[in-house]
Order: structure tokens, then sequence, then C-alpha cells
């Protein structure tokens, strides 16, 4: 999707079961809702598994992710300040998701029926209200990197694979470098 994009339509991608990743519009601030079936977005998309939404975004609209089933991990940026009602609503696999600090509004339905999930973020935080008073559990959790893995393929605006990456690991707070992690693969045709 292109930045420009505003609203996409409920169940615009519903049951398109091969879609495995998207790239998420900055500017993305509303869904078309049904009124029989609500956003439904990306509902049935199985083998959308992980959703990183970039930096920039500030509002994750309401249903935006609900019922997609498959869904199992959500990375948020820093800029992001409020996850609407229903954003994700019935997505049974959703394990966990880290909200930051910035995270001063959910909404009380966002994580309805998506029993599996356990919310991470810091302590003393808005975040950790939320969880407690929805009995969604909740892990304060500081980032350590002592050794690092990545897999996967680094794409370019091409979809061509990037040769020789270096991907470093830095804390903001402490302006430190934790790590550098170097990946050496060959380009993808």
């Amino acid at each position: 999707f292109p930045d420009s994009v505003t609203t996409i339509g409920g169940n615009a991608f519903k049951d398109c079961t091969n879609l495995s990743s998207i790239t998420y519009p900055v500017n993305w601030t509303s869904t078309t809702i049904d009124n029989y079936t609500g956003g439904n977005t990306f509902q049935g998309c199985t083998k959308l598994k992980t959703i990183t939404i970039p930096e920039g975004v500030t509002t994750i609209p309401s249903y935006a992710f609900s019922n997609s089933t498959a869904l199992t991990t959500v990375i948020l940026p820093n800029s992001l300040t409020t996850i609407d009602n229903y954003a994700f609503s019935n997505c049974a696999e959703l394990e966990k998701i880290w909200i930051d600090e910035n995270v001063d509004t959910i909404g009380k339905y966002t994580f309805k029926d998506s029993t599996a999930l356990t919310i991470y973020g810091k302590a003393d935080t808005y975040a950790e209200t939320y969880a407690n008073d929805n009995s969604i559990p909740f892990l304060a959790q500081s980032i350590s990197v002592a050794n690092g893995f990545v897999e996967g393929t680094v794409l370019d605006e091409n979809g061509t694979g990037v040769p020789d990456v270096s991907v470093l690991v830095y804390n903001k707070t402490e302006n430190k470098l934790l790590n550098r992690i170097i990946i050496a693969i060959s380009k993808e045709k």
C-alpha cells in the first residue's frame, strides 16, 4: 500500500490465503465497517502471521486486524499513541504484542477474544494498566541482546534480495550500540 492510503474497506483482503505480508501505510487511520461483519480487513489470511507497523504511524484503526486468525506477533512503532476498538479482536493465535510507553489510548475491546495474548511493555505505563484492567497477562521486560539470530531475506523496493546487510541494535535511552549483526546473503533472482 502507498502511504497515501487513509481508509481500507472492511473485508478488503478477507480470505486472501496467500497474503503473507503487507506494507502498512503510514496514513491508514480508518477501516470501513460493515454493520454485520465488522472490519475483518485481513480475516482468513492464514499466512499473515506477523505484522510490523512502521515508525510514523500514530493510530491503528478500529477492526484493522479483527479476525486475523493466523496472526501471532505484532510489532508496534514508538510513534504509536492509539489502538482503536476491536483492532485485534478475535485474533485467537495472537500471542505477544509489545506496547510502547507512548501509547495512551487502547479501546476497551481492542483484544476481545484474543485469548492467547500476553502484552509486553514497560512497567508502570498505560499498557500495564490496560492489561490489568482487562485481565490480560502483562510482562514488563527490558530488551537485551547477547547473541543475535536473524532469519529471512532483506528486499529492496523492487523485491530484489539485498546482499551483505548490516543490522545495528541500538539502545536509544543510553545512546549505546548493543550489537552488530552482519548478514551475508546472495542476491535472489
